[in-house]
């Protein structure tokens, strides 16, 4: 079984310790983490090292595709991309990168300096021009270029990490598919929560199970949005080391094998 994972919540809840404790409890997998927000290393460090992870750093979009294509090709050349695991952190700061390179390259301006011209001058052809255009684009370049590579074509595992973002009332949150059961239930768990994740909308279209973490007093706990054959957890449960719990809580095991 391939597993296609996406962690979101705010720094600090154990998304990075969660995705690097499946490395650890999974020695002769081969794991690449691609470094697109803060350093790893002392999250590394509190496992004693992890000889079976690569960490490659990419913080700008260049640094970012060519990271991708690194990765990707190692996966092709790989006997067992089953056992291949991709995990980036954060796909939503990987997101703002992509906007902001697309606003640079067509407006000359980041993608924050073009949200606030546009506030400051609503009537101006070139604010109101080109929107759709430039949104197409982005979206276009971060699932082509970025998602679709390390989650699609070669069946190797991957956990994306994102950050999160209050969910708007008024607006809704879009979700991929609404017409679909499972999509209509990921909305209304959203909803519930009040939080989505920070990145586009559609990086949930490709994974299986979709966990939200949180840390309370101190402890942190992961709630299910989505997830393929394993029982949901419908309330935020506590865990300490996350593959084992995961998968004791879930009743699930990997590759036939539970780690609990």
């Amino acid at each position: 079984m391939v597993e296609r994972m996406y962690f979101f919540g705010d720094p600090g809840t154990g998304k990075t310790k969660a995705s690097l404790s499946i490395a650890a409890a999974l020695p002769t997998h081969t794991f690449y983490y691609i470094e697109a927000d803060r350093p790893v290393d002392k999250i590394m460090a509190s496992f004693g090292g992890l000889p079976n992870v690569t960490v490659i750093r990419a913080f700008t979009h260049d640094q970012i595709q060519r990271a991708i294509d690194k990765v990707t090709a190692l996966i092709q050349t790989s006997d067992n991309p089953e056992e291949t695991w991709v995990i980036m952190d954060t796909v939503s700061k990987v997101y703002e990168d992509v906007q902001d390179t697309v606003a640079l390259r067509v407006h000359g301006k980041t993608a924050d300096e073009l949200a606030e011209h546009r506030l400051k001058n609503p009537d101006n052809s070139y604010v109101a021009n080109n929107t759709s255009g430039e949104w197409s684009i982005i979206s276009r370049v971060y699932m082509n270029d970025i998602i679709y590579p390390i989650t699609t074509f070669y069946g190797n595992n991957f956990v994306l990490i994102s950050h999160q973002k209050t969910y708007n009332v008024v607006r809704g949150t879009k979700v991929y598919h609404p017409t679909m059961p499972q999509e209509r239930q990921v909305s209304t768990r959203l909803q519930e929560l009040g939080w989505v994740p920070s990145a586009y909308y559609k990086t949930q279209s490709k994974v299986d199970t979709f966990l939200h973490f949180n840390n309370v007093n101190d402890m942190w706990t992961i709630y299910t949005i989505k997830d393929t054959e394993r029982n949901y957890l419908n309330k935020p449960t506590p865990f300490s080391d996350f593959w084992r719990d995961y998968n004791l809580f879930t009743s699930m095991s990997h590759n036939g094998v539970v780690h609990a």
